[in-house]
Protein backbone atom coordinates (compact mmCIF):
# COMPACT_ATOMS: atom_id res chain seq x y z
CA UNK A 1 0.00 0.00 0.00
CA UNK A 2 2.81 2.70 0.96
CA UNK A 3 4.31 1.68 -2.59
CA UNK A 4 1.48 2.35 -4.21
CA UNK A 5 1.02 5.61 -2.53
CA UNK A 6 4.79 6.99 -3.38
CA UNK A 7 4.28 5.38 -6.99
CA UNK A 8 1.24 7.77 -7.56
CA UNK A 9 2.56 10.88 -6.12
CA UNK A 10 6.05 10.47 -8.01
CA UNK A 11 3.48 10.33 -11.40
CA UNK A 12 1.43 13.01 -10.10
CA UNK A 13 4.59 15.31 -9.34
CA UNK A 14 6.07 14.06 -13.28
CA UNK A 15 2.27 15.26 -14.87
CA UNK A 16 2.45 18.26 -13.02
CA UNK A 17 6.15 19.33 -14.25
CA UNK A 18 5.01 18.53 -17.75
CA UNK A 19 2.10 20.67 -17.50
CA UNK A 20 3.72 23.39 -15.83
CA UNK A 21 6.63 23.63 -18.80
CA UNK A 22 3.77 23.35 -21.58
CA UNK A 23 2.40 26.47 -19.88
CA UNK A 24 5.51 28.34 -19.30
CA UNK A 25 6.96 27.78 -22.36
CA UNK A 26 5.49 30.60 -24.61
CA UNK A 27 6.24 32.77 -21.48
CA UNK A 28 9.83 31.61 -21.52
CA UNK A 29 10.49 32.67 -25.23
CA UNK A 30 8.78 36.05 -24.20
CA UNK A 31 10.97 36.46 -21.53
CA UNK A 32 14.50 35.88 -23.95
CA UNK A 33 12.63 38.04 -26.35
CA UNK A 34 12.44 41.35 -24.28
CA UNK A 35 15.88 40.40 -22.31
CA UNK A 36 17.70 40.25 -26.32
CA UNK A 37 15.84 43.55 -27.06
CA UNK A 38 16.53 45.20 -22.96
CA UNK A 39 20.45 44.27 -23.83
CA UNK A 40 20.19 45.90 -28.06
CA UNK A 41 19.05 49.20 -25.46
CA UNK A 42 21.74 49.35 -23.09
CA UNK A 43 23.97 49.19 -26.29
CA UNK A 44 21.92 52.08 -27.85
CA UNK A 45 22.81 53.98 -24.50
CA UNK A 46 26.20 53.90 -24.28
CA UNK A 47 27.01 54.90 -27.52
CA UNK A 48 24.82 57.63 -26.84
CA UNK A 49 26.89 58.19 -23.44
CA UNK A 50 29.96 58.02 -25.23
CA UNK A 51 28.90 60.41 -28.19
CA UNK A 52 27.49 62.74 -25.32
CA UNK A 53 31.33 62.63 -23.67
CA UNK A 54 32.85 63.88 -27.16
CA UNK A 55 30.45 66.50 -27.80
CA UNK A 56 30.77 67.79 -24.49
CA UNK A 57 34.87 67.60 -24.53
CA UNK A 58 34.77 69.20 -27.82
CA UNK A 59 32.54 72.30 -26.50
CA UNK A 60 35.18 72.70 -23.33
CA UNK A 61 37.79 72.85 -25.37
CA UNK A 62 36.59 75.87 -27.47
CA UNK A 63 36.79 74.01 -30.87
CA UNK A 64 33.69 75.66 -32.41
CA UNK A 65 31.28 72.89 -33.83
CA UNK A 66 31.78 69.86 -32.80
CA UNK A 67 33.01 67.46 -35.42
CA UNK A 68 30.18 64.74 -36.41
CA UNK A 69 30.29 61.68 -34.91
CA UNK A 70 30.52 58.34 -37.95
CA UNK A 71 28.08 56.10 -37.23
CA UNK A 72 29.18 52.88 -36.23
CA UNK A 73 27.36 49.79 -38.09
CA UNK A 74 25.19 47.38 -35.94
CA UNK A 75 27.46 44.66 -36.44
CA UNK A 76 30.78 43.80 -36.30
CA UNK A 77 33.04 44.30 -39.32
CA UNK A 78 32.86 41.46 -41.86
CA UNK A 79 36.31 39.99 -43.12
CA UNK A 80 34.41 38.64 -46.40
CA UNK A 81 34.64 34.76 -47.26
CA UNK A 82 33.18 32.09 -49.82
CA UNK A 83 31.16 30.94 -47.21
CA UNK A 84 30.02 33.92 -45.52
CA UNK A 85 26.30 34.03 -46.97
CA UNK A 86 26.01 30.45 -46.34
CA UNK A 87 26.62 30.91 -42.77
CA UNK A 88 24.61 34.20 -42.39
CA UNK A 89 21.76 32.39 -44.26
CA UNK A 90 21.72 29.55 -42.19
CA UNK A 91 22.04 31.16 -38.68
CA UNK A 92 18.99 33.93 -39.63
CA UNK A 93 16.85 31.27 -41.44
CA UNK A 94 16.83 33.50 -44.83
CA UNK A 95 16.58 32.30 -48.06
CA UNK A 96 18.19 33.89 -51.32
CA UNK A 97 15.53 35.40 -52.48
CA UNK A 98 14.37 37.08 -49.15
CA UNK A 99 18.33 38.18 -48.28
CA UNK A 100 18.49 39.72 -51.73
CA UNK A 101 15.43 41.67 -51.14
CA UNK A 102 17.03 42.53 -47.73
CA UNK A 103 19.85 44.47 -49.48
CA UNK A 104 18.08 45.15 -52.24
CA UNK A 105 20.36 43.35 -55.20
CA UNK A 106 18.85 40.63 -57.68
CA UNK A 107 19.29 36.49 -56.77
CA UNK A 108 21.87 36.34 -59.14
CA UNK A 109 24.04 38.79 -57.28
CA UNK A 110 23.72 36.46 -53.71
CA UNK A 111 23.70 33.15 -55.80
CA UNK A 112 27.17 34.42 -57.52
CA UNK A 113 28.28 35.63 -53.84
CA UNK A 114 27.23 32.10 -52.15
CA UNK A 115 29.70 30.38 -55.14
CA UNK A 116 32.71 32.27 -54.69
CA UNK A 117 32.38 34.13 -58.14
CA UNK A 118 32.25 37.45 -57.41
CA UNK A 119 32.55 39.73 -54.10
CA UNK A 120 29.79 42.29 -52.47
CA UNK A 121 30.89 46.00 -52.66
CA UNK A 122 31.22 48.11 -49.73
CA UNK A 123 28.48 49.65 -49.45
CA UNK A 124 26.68 46.02 -49.66
CA UNK A 125 29.29 44.30 -47.14
CA UNK A 126 27.71 47.26 -44.11
CA UNK A 127 24.48 46.12 -45.33
CA UNK A 128 25.42 42.25 -44.88
CA UNK A 129 26.82 43.39 -41.38
CA UNK A 130 23.73 45.13 -40.22
CA UNK A 131 21.61 42.43 -40.93
CA UNK A 132 23.91 39.71 -39.22
CA UNK A 133 23.31 42.20 -35.81
CA UNK A 134 20.09 41.80 -36.12
CA UNK A 135 18.23 39.54 -33.34
CA UNK A 136 14.80 37.84 -34.39
CA UNK A 137 12.51 40.53 -34.00
CA UNK A 138 14.56 43.23 -35.42
CA UNK A 139 14.99 40.61 -38.18
CA UNK A 140 11.06 39.84 -38.14
CA UNK A 141 10.43 43.22 -38.38
CA UNK A 142 12.48 43.91 -41.32
CA UNK A 143 11.50 41.44 -43.28
CA UNK A 144 7.79 42.97 -42.39
CA UNK A 145 8.57 45.76 -44.14
CA UNK A 146 9.65 44.65 -47.18
CA UNK A 147 6.53 42.75 -47.37
CA UNK A 148 7.77 39.08 -46.61
CA UNK A 149 6.31 37.01 -43.88
CA UNK A 150 8.97 35.01 -42.96
CA UNK A 151 12.73 34.58 -44.25
CA UNK A 152 12.18 30.98 -45.79
CA UNK A 153 10.90 31.87 -49.46
CA UNK A 154 11.64 29.87 -52.22
CA UNK A 155 14.09 31.69 -54.02
CA UNK A 156 13.03 30.32 -57.55
CA UNK A 157 15.04 28.95 -60.52
CA UNK A 158 18.29 28.72 -59.78
CA UNK A 159 20.68 30.51 -62.65
CA UNK A 160 21.81 28.40 -65.03
CA UNK A 161 19.63 25.45 -63.89
CA UNK A 162 16.79 23.95 -66.88
CA UNK A 163 13.78 25.00 -64.99
CA UNK A 164 10.01 23.57 -65.27
CA UNK A 165 8.95 26.54 -67.72
CA UNK A 166 12.00 25.85 -70.51
CA UNK A 167 10.62 21.96 -70.47
CA UNK A 168 7.39 23.24 -70.90
CA UNK A 169 7.74 25.70 -73.73
CA UNK A 170 10.31 23.25 -75.63
CA UNK A 171 6.94 20.93 -75.15
CA UNK A 172 4.66 23.45 -76.68
CA UNK A 173 7.04 24.72 -79.43
CA UNK A 174 7.29 20.72 -80.82
CA UNK A 175 3.70 20.06 -80.76
CA UNK A 176 3.12 23.05 -83.27
CA UNK A 177 5.31 21.35 -85.65
CA UNK A 178 3.30 17.92 -85.76
CA UNK A 179 0.29 19.23 -85.88
CA UNK A 180 1.55 21.45 -89.37
CA UNK A 181 2.82 18.49 -90.66
CA UNK A 182 -0.45 16.59 -90.38
CA UNK A 183 -2.02 19.56 -92.35
CA UNK A 184 0.26 19.62 -94.57
CA UNK A 185 0.15 15.79 -95.43
CA UNK A 186 -3.85 15.85 -95.43
CA UNK A 187 -3.61 18.73 -97.86
CA UNK A 188 -1.22 16.86 -100.24
CA UNK A 189 -3.94 14.06 -100.34
CA UNK A 190 -6.61 16.00 -100.74
CA UNK A 191 -4.83 17.34 -103.81
CA UNK A 192 -4.14 14.26 -105.39
CA UNK A 193 -7.94 12.91 -104.62
CA UNK A 194 -8.84 15.96 -106.55
CA UNK A 195 -6.24 15.81 -109.34
CA UNK A 196 -7.49 12.25 -109.51
CA UNK A 197 -11.39 12.75 -109.79
CA UNK A 198 -10.29 15.16 -112.74
CA UNK A 199 -8.49 12.79 -114.63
Amino acid sequence: MVNLASVLKSEIRRLARSEAKAFTSDLKKSFLRERQRVADLRKQVALQHKELAALRKSIAAGGGRPPAAAPEPSGAPIRWRKDTIAVLRKRHGLSQAALAKLLGVGLNTVWSWEKGRTNPRAKQLEGIAEIRGLDKTALAEKLDAIGLSSGRQKPGRKPGAKGANTRKKAAAAKTPRKATKKKVVKSKRKVKKAVGSKR
